[in-house]
């Protein structure tokens, strides 16, 4: 099946209690900013490439842009595996990332994790979006998920600690 055709999915409502299956690029990006709407004390995105179809759309790009403005401190946090999709086409969030960067920070993901077999989104360390990357816009997300959250969170903060700035992202012109 292709990605157009998978892209016709209904998107179920966020506020169900139950996991919601996804299918196709416009219900990763749909959950993916309803999510960040919703978002009121951080982000982490745990991402290959940063997938424009998804990160580089208005209204999640507005909900990151609101959080980090409303959130003491650092409020998203990103760990991009592979920034050469992002310099080779631009992305708005590297831009916005770069023009606040006390509220918005992106690491390159330390080799050790690279090969890690999922791509996510955390929302407030109680619900998520994820995605297998052998499957790209095959997943899940579970917006009453805690448990899988903190999880998810707690890997999250154990890549974040032992990876670095990505010098190159600091320095694109977009």
């Amino acid at each position: 099946m292709s990605d157009r055709a998978e892209d016709t999915q209904q998107i179920p409502p966020v506020s169900g209690n139950t996991k919601i299956q996804l299918v196709g690029s416009d219900a990763f990006r749909a959950i993916s900013a309803t999510m960040a709407e919703g978002a009121t004390r951080q982000m982490e995105i745990f991402t290959y490439d940063l997938d424009p179809r998804i990160y580089d759309q208005q209204p999640f790009l507005e909900a990151t842009k609101h959080l980090a403005i409303h959130t003491r401190g650092l409020a998203v946090k990103i760990l991009l595996h592979d920034n050469d999709l992002v310099q080779r086409q631009g992305h708005r969030l590297i831009e916005l990332a770069r023009r606040m960067p006390s509220g918005i920070e992106i690491r390159k993901t330390h080799p050790d994790f690279v090969d890690h077999p999922e791509t996510f989104l955390v929302v407030d360390r109680s619900r998520y979006v994820k995605a297998s990357l052998s499957a790209r816009y095959h997943g899940v997300a579970d917006c009453l998920g805690k448990r899988q959250a903190r999880r998810l969170g707690e890997f999250f903060n154990l890549v974040w600690e032992c990876s670095e700035n990505d010098s190159d992202l600091r320095h694109l012109h977009i």
